[in-house]
């Protein structure tokens, strides 16, 4: 949006068109048309769950809507509604029957997972502490009381994983 590679004798901004062209185009759009100009190394995050964007990065947003135009600095908060009215699509849309619910049953996975308690992963901690230091007998022992609380812990190339024992 901000771009000035074309520097005094070369209006690259607004999209690498320009201001003059990009005004043109403008018109062409119907006057409800919200247009965002993202600057260079910036990025706009939308939170739909707490209805709000924010803008992070080196640069500004600019939200041209119902003939105004406001720009939003680097680390603002700007309400969801600045860009206008919007609807979220049907998840469902263009997906086969069979692909969502295999979707909807990973989805069930990942959300029923438990959570870790705090004494497995102390124990783990400890576990692995005891195998860097090739301290076997200790290892296993520990392995066996994350066992005998329900968990398995299972060795990774990067440390350990932890799962409950079904």
């Amino acid at each position: 949006w901000n771009n000035k590679d074309g520097g005094a004798g070369l209006d690259t901004s607004h999209c690498y068109m320009g201001e003059s062209r990009f005004n043109e185009l403008l018109k062409m759009l119907p006057s409800e048309q919200t247009v965002i100009g993202i600057d260079e190394h910036t990025g706009l995050i939308i939170d739909f769950k707490d209805s709000c964007c924010h803008i992070i990065g080196s640069g500004n947003v600019t939200v041209i809507a119902n003939g105004n135009q406001r720009v939003y600095q680097r680390g603002s908060v700007m309400g969801l509604s600045e860009l206008g009215s919007f609807r979220l699509p049907d998840p469902q849309f263009g997906l086969s029957k069979k692909s969502w619910n295999t979707a909807q049953e990973i989805n069930e996975k990942i959300m029923s997972k438990p959570e870790t308690p705090d004494d497995i992963i102390q124990l783990a901690d400890r576990r692995q502490k005891a195998r860097d230091n090739q301290d076997w007998k200790s290892a296993d022992e520990f392995r066996m009381q994350i066992e005998n609380k329900g968990w398995i812990v299972k060795d990774t190339k990067d440390g350990y994983t932890l799962e409950l024992n079904k």
